[in-house]
């Protein structure tokens, strides 16, 4: 239930959520605790009532997806922002624009959003001129329909999730980096490479990162989940590089007897610039030995780790906090599509992504994360479906002989990725998490568009062709 003014802002907003948990709790707890302290998606709702309810079932355990639980509640929130900017007279990109988080606004929990935050806006402003969708630029035509529908997630996670590194210098010159977070395709041991390349300036071929951790023998983290890892391990990686910065300089400096001050770390050396000296970094890997064969120092080797700070869990009775979360990613996706009136069937025909990311560390990780996301997305919106049996509650279809999912040639002709680097305070060199934003948004774009295309809210998963056109037929009156 949403209540607005007659400008069109957002005054009031009531949300209940309701969870299949199945028949046991077990992570399923954490998606609707999750959901609940984002139930607002990325609006600013002066007043808000939000309730999320896990449910016990006699069907199969809910537990982590991707996106955990942002996709669904996203799904109706994304659908009643377009119902009440249509019932307001107004265009939906103008009223999600007037009505969106930004920098100095309040989230449903409390917390005020500072301008390291990420900006939803620009990339609603992004997505819309790309689609048209501003300044009555677009061509209308029948059964054609363009939307979008906006996103934001943040980690769900103890406030003690930390990550390590250790970090150190072979004797051929070489970086060995040793992660605990587990590389699942998203890229960490490139971009952990990535990290300790830049901070120690050497190329990147020079980094091994060593990413198989036994919990015996490797450094501590939490978990590989929460779209955390280029954010905490970036940020371990990076304060052992400083560790190993700092070795390497109090080494060169009495190796050279010249100020710390006036080494720099460039071309695989320590360099003091204004003599023009240096010292390759395989010379002191294992510490310096003078010509005399005095040796000061010894290994190279850095530690570092990352623990999210100021974080305060929500008030009990309030659900306040000024910081129950370490950092929110928004974004935004639209939608362009046909609906062929005589079948139901629709075929989406571009889907443009934009999300704030901080900072993109590697071009060709982030625009894979996108697809994959936006591919996930559309499975979910368009023909994923668990067909239960209602008597006993178990699964018809288990397995991917029956379970559709989408293929390659499934993906939409055109799909163009965009995104907003406005840095995170707390992000190595500026980034935040994006692995599971990206399909957070897609079904209801697609719901969205739908509506613009042809005047139909079609509101339960998956969106098939047959309701499309039993929805097309009742508004017929067939």
């Amino acid at each position: 239930t949403t209540g607005v003014d007659r400008d069109g802002k957002v005054i009031a907003q009531k949300m209940h959520y309701l969870w299949n948990c199945g028949a046991y709790g077990g992570y399923g707890v954490n998606v609707v605790r999750a959901a609940g302290y984002t139930c607002g998606g990325a609006y600013e709702f002066p007043n808000v009532w939000g309730d999320s309810i896990g449910v016990y079932t006699n069907r199969p355990v809910g537990s982590a997806y991707r996106g955990f639980g942002m996709s669904e509640i996203h799904w109706a929130l994304e659908q009643q922002m377009d119902r009440v900017a249509y019932e307001c007279g107004m265009d939906p990109v103008e009223f999600r624009l007037l009505n969106c988080l930004g920098p100095g606004k309040k989230t449903v929990t409390g917390q005020v959003l500072d301008e390291h935050a990420g900006r939803v806006d620009l990339c609603i402003k992004k997505v819309a001129d790309a689609l048209q969708l501003r300044g009555n630029k677009r061509e209308r035509k029948p059964y054609h329909g363009v939307s979008i529908a906006c996103a934001v997630k943040a980690p769900a996670m103890p406030n003690n999730a930390s990550s390590s590194v250790i970090m150190k210098l072979c004797e051929d010159g070489c970086v060995e980096v040793l992660v605990s977070g587990t590389d699942l395709g998203q890229g960490l041991l490139t971009v952990a490479a990535q990290y300790a390349a830049e901070a120690l300036d050497i190329p990147v071929e020079k980094v091994r990162v060593r990413g198989k951790p036994d919990t015996d023998n490797y450094p501590y983290d939490w978990q590989t989940v929460a779209s955390r890892q280029t954010w905490a391990t970036g940020n371990a990686v990076l304060r052992a590089a400083q560790q190993v910065k700092e070795q390497l300089f109090a080494m060169a400096k009495v190796a050279l007897d010249v100020p710390a001050g006036e080494l720099v770390l460039r071309d695989e050396a320590v360099w003091h610039e204004p003599s023009g000296r240096r010292i390759p970094l395989k010379d002191l890997a294992i510490g310096y030995q003078f010509s005399d064969g005095h040796t000061i120092g010894g290994p190279v080797i850095g530690a570092g780790y990352h623990v999210p700070e100021g974080l305060i869990n929500l008030d009990p009775e309030t659900s306040q906090s000024p910081k129950p979360v370490a950092k929110w990613t928004f974004g935004c996706q639209g939608v362009e599509l046909e609906v062929d009136p005589e079948t139901g069937q629709y075929e989406v025909k571009r889907v443009v992504a934009c999300y704030d990311v901080g900072r993109v560390v590697n071009p060709g990780l982030i625009r894979g994360q996108a697809l994959g996301g936006i591919m996930q997305g559309y499975g979910t919106a368009t023909m994923e479906e668990l067909i239960l049996d209602e008597e006993t509650g178990r699964v018809k279809n288990a397995s991917l002989m029956d379970y559709k999912i989408p293929s390659s040639e499934d993906l939409p002709a055109q799909v163009e990725t965009y995104f907003i680097e406005t840095a995170q305070a707390d992000g190595p060199l500026g980034a935040r998490g994006v692995g599971e934003h990206t399909m957070i948004p897609t079904a209801a774009a697609i719901a969205n568009a739908l509506y613009d295309a042809c005047g139909i809210r079609i509101t339960d998963l998956p969106v098939t062709a047959e309701k499309v056109l039993a929805a097309l037929k009742a508004k017929r009156g067939e």
